[in-house]
């Protein structure tokens, strides 16, 4: 399809000397749990029935091994996780959405971790229904 289109060759010559893979997107891996980047009235981390890809307003989810992804997803739309979201996005456009960025992410909001609760804390998480 670049090459239809003539952006191949518009690439070569603005990125000489560089292989294609500077200017090539990685793959994307594929998602059922979704952290959503922006908040403003409605809360929700959504889990979809079956993979699919995602783009820059929501960041995908993979659980580790081990972990069940509606349990995760539980625990992701629960009050705990809402107020660490309230503590840790920032305000923006007009005082009227919190903007969760991917380090802050990735490195300040806390959630239990799925593993230590026990099976029936578990079978519990998993009949929630959001």
């Amino acid at each position: 399809a670049l090459r239809a289109k003539g952006a191949l060759r518009w690439l070569q010559l603005h990125r000489r000397g560089q292989s294609a893979a500077s200017w090539t997107l990685p793959p994307q891996r594929r998602s059922r749990l979704f952290l959503m980047k922006g908040y403003h009235d409605r809360f929700r981390q959504p889990l979809g029935d079956q993979e699919v890809h995602f783009d820059q307003q929501v960041y995908g989810l993979r659980a580790e091994s081990g972990i069940d992804d509606t349990v995760l997803a539980a625990l992701m739309n629960s009050s705990w996780f809402q107020l660490c979201l309230e503590l840790v996005a920032r305000v923006n456009f007009g005082d009227g959405v919190l903007w969760l960025g991917l380090t802050d992410a990735r490195e300040s909001l806390m959630l239990p971790d799925p593993r230590e609760l026990n099976e029936s804390q578990r079978d519990a998480l998993r009949l929630i229904r959001y």
